[in-house]
């Protein structure tokens, strides 16, 4: 009878330890989830700035004024985990990091719509694609390696 009872005890034991991990993981699983999507968003936000500056730059550049990039609407925006490519190792090592410190790469790309008339030479039109790469740390800050507009 105390052998039946010390298997049940044992069992029981186990039962307790299993649960308590399940939890736990479970838990930090969610955390580096809900990490992951906001390293997601930052990255998305950062480019989306970047576009908006280098819009802001080109505009400026043909005799218009700035303000017509806030204006800017994007649509059709993806993100996509990515891995870093050449470039990309050139503008960490340009920006003083370390690929080990690295957390996300996030390939961003979508479609920019601009109002209004724009400047000839500034290789804008009404829609244009966009693209860009952003590195997220560890430290969660956020750098766009790479940027363009089409």
């Amino acid at each position: 009878m105390a052998e039946l009872s010390r298997r049940r005890v044992l069992w029981g034991g186990a039962i307790v330890v299993v649960a308590v991990v399940f939890v736990v993981v479970a838990l930090l699983g969610r955390d580096a989830i809900n990490e992951r999507a906001q390293d997601e968003s930052r990255a998305s936000e950062r480019c989306t700035s970047i576009i908006r500056g280098d819009i802001a730059s080109r505009l400026e550049a043909g005799g218009k004024t700035s303000a017509q990039a806030s204006s800017a609407e994007f649509s059709d925006v993806t993100t996509d985990n990515s891995g870093l490519s050449i470039s990309d190792l050139n503008a960490l090592r340009e920006a003083g990091r370390d690929r080990s410190t690295v957390a996300n790469t996030w390939l961003i790309a979508g479609d920019v719509r601009i109002q209004g008339d724009l400047p000839n030479g500034s290789g804008l039109g009404p829609t244009n694609t966009f693209r860009c790469t952003a590195v997220v740390f560890n430290d969660r800050a956020v750098l766009v390696a790479s940027h363009r507009i089409n």
